[in-house]
């Protein structure tokens, strides 16, 4: 049942490393300016779509979580697909942190991007909940 704190784990991580973006602004490299710690407040959504929408914004962020969350305590209880959970349960924890972030500062914290990939990904911004999004929406497309 270690699936169960797979949400509590994503939000408590990236929790952490938000709070402590939001006082340490100081943007660092690694890897040879592969990868770069930085910190964004994004009012929008994935690549700050709808910023001039926050009610909108938050409003969808609400109904999704609320979504992802009762799909995921209904997997719990699917023995059959262990996967599932797994993957809704990332899927829910960053969902949880970014939804968390908006209601309590209208805006998320971003903070990693990775400068020398080429195209649009150079320009974006990330935290760990965009990428607990990532992984569990590719395991719950291939588990559903």
């Amino acid at each position: 049942m270690i699936r169960a704190f797979i949400p509590a784990v994503i939000v408590a991580l990236d929790g952490k490393i938000k709070a402590k973006r939001e006082h340490d602004t100081q943007e660092k490299t690694y890897l040879n300016g592969n990868i770069e710690i930085t910190t964004l407040r994004n009012k929008g959504m994935f690549a700050s779509v709808g910023e001039k929408y926050p009610t909108l914004v938050m409003l969808s962020s609400l109904a999704l979580t609320l979504l992802v969350a009762i799909k995921f305590l209904a997997s719990l209880f699917d023995k059959s697909n262990k996967g599932l959970s797994i993957g809704l349960g990332l899927l829910l924890g960053g969902a949880l942190s970014n939804t968390y972030d908006r209601a309590s500062k209208n805006y998320v914290v971003d903070y990693l991007r990775f400068p020398k990939i080429k195209g649009l990904i150079r320009r974006l911004v990330f935290n760990l909940s965009d990428f607990a999004i990532f992984v569990g929406s590719i395991i719950t497309a291939f588990k559903f």
